[in-house]
């Protein structure tokens, strides 16, 4: 049973999520000649608490503070544009210091963008973050972010305009662990939020393609080694982006692993759906 006023009583009704989604097709599959053989996903159904929060665990589950804390990073409109507002000027400011278009000393208004990325990780579900850290997709987007991070860090060339990159770090990790934020806002917010980092990534590239020209006489190694992270981290981005849009209601990070089986094998050990 649930705390009343706890995060979970707005996320739909139910703190409970499926480890899985009903197939329509499957009973016409599992009705089919014994010689018939399909695909489907062998994951069992998981119940995850979507009230058991990273915040509860420092917090209290169902506690008042954690119930101000999602009041004012997911439920509440009006703080929540506060919080992305605050994240936009910290992002553009810091971005026109990278490129010099400002002042050193501006790169401080990039500490604008630390307080979006942290309220949503710690509203992220734990028992959602259990199902997916150690996914492969997780690593892989993570080593590409590091390898962005890094590159920022080195063509900023050691000096302040560091500080952007330190800011936007939270930003990169709450990316790759959208799947855990609460079910009943996850496709807003990640449409806002992948929207965000695409647009970084891009103004990043052009900045150093156009504006530094930093691959003028590179080897062909050197490029292609730049545009293979890039690329695949604009793909991952876009692939995020989509689901948000045209598939909000499914995980996109949490996978099931997939196998073939006869009608007449499989129908009596499948679970009652």
């Amino acid at each position: 049973m649930e705390k009343s006023g706890s995060p979970a009583d707005d996320l739909g009704g139910s703190s409970m999520e499926c480890g899985y989604y009903k197939n329509p097709e499957l009973s016409h599959l599992l009705s089919s000649s014994s010689a018939s053989r399909f695909i489907q996903s062998d994951m069992a159904p998981v119940e995850v608490s979507t009230s058991h929060t990273v915040a509860s665990l420092f917090l209290g589950e169902g506690s008042q503070a954690e119930h101000i804390m999602f009041l004012a990073g997911v439920k509440s409109k009006p703080a929540t544009a506060c919080l992305w507002v605050l994240w936009v000027i910290g992002a553009v400011v810091g971005l026109l210091v990278v490129q010099r278009s400002l002042p050193l000393d501006f790169v401080w208004v990039s500490l604008l963008m630390l307080p979006l990325p942290v309220v949503t990780l710690l509203l992220l579900s734990v028992d959602l973050l259990k199902e997916f850290l150690t996914s492969v997709d997780l690593l892989v987007i993570f080593l590409l972010q590091i390898a962005l991070f890094l590159d920022g860090m080195f063509y900023c060339r050691g000096d302040i305009r560091r500080v952007f990159w330190w800011c936007y770090l939270p930003s990169m990790i709450a990316s790759g662990l959208i799947d855990a934020y609460p079910a009943k806002y996850r496709a807003f917010f990640a449409k806002l939020f992948y929207t965000a980092a695409l647009l970084i990534l891009v103004i990043w590239n052009c900045l150093l393609i156009f504006r530094w020209q930093v691959f003028a006489g590179s080897t062909m190694a050197i490029l292609v080694h730049h545009a293979s992270d890039q690329l695949t981290l604009l793909a991952f981005y876009c692939r995020h982006l989509w689901c948000s849009i045209y598939r909000p209601d499914h995980f996109v990070m949490i996978t099931a692993s997939v196998c073939t089986q006869r009608g007449s094998g499989r129908r009596q050990s499948m679970p009652n759906l």
